[in-house]
């Protein structure tokens, strides 16, 4: 699965920009969590059975990207969480989960309404 950074907040502007064309997924993951590892090799695995009709998924690690991931939170209004996945479609996030309750289905499902 490829990954789309996100680095600064001119990629998270631009990830939330892209969301008003066409539903996006965030990544949130602490390269320093056991359990952020856990979630994050559950997501790939799920990404790989969805294939192609995965949107674009970008990432930042909140260890070395700290304050990228504290911008996403000030975008999206969702509390901060690591692990994490948030779905955007519009600019509002319609789906986020955390530590193991995140479901790529129910992301998915999120922005398909």
């Amino acid at each position: 699965m490829n990954f789309l950074p996100l680095k600064t907040q001119e990629d998270v502007d631009a990830a939330v920009r892209t969301s008003f064309e066409h539903p996006v997924l965030i990544f949130k993951h602490s390269s320093r969590c056991s359990i952020s590892r856990t979630a994050l090799d559950r997501f790939q695995r799920a990404a790989d059975r969805a294939g192609k009709s995965l949107p674009s998924v970008y990432f930042v690690d909140v260890v070395d990207d700290r304050p990228v991931s504290m911008y996403i939170m000030e975008v999206t209004g969702v509390t901060h969480q690591s692990p994490q996945l948030l779905a955007l479609s519009g600019g509002k996030s319609l789906y986020d989960g955390s530590h193991m309750s995140i479901y790529l289905d129910e992301a998915m499902a999120s922005i398909q309404k």
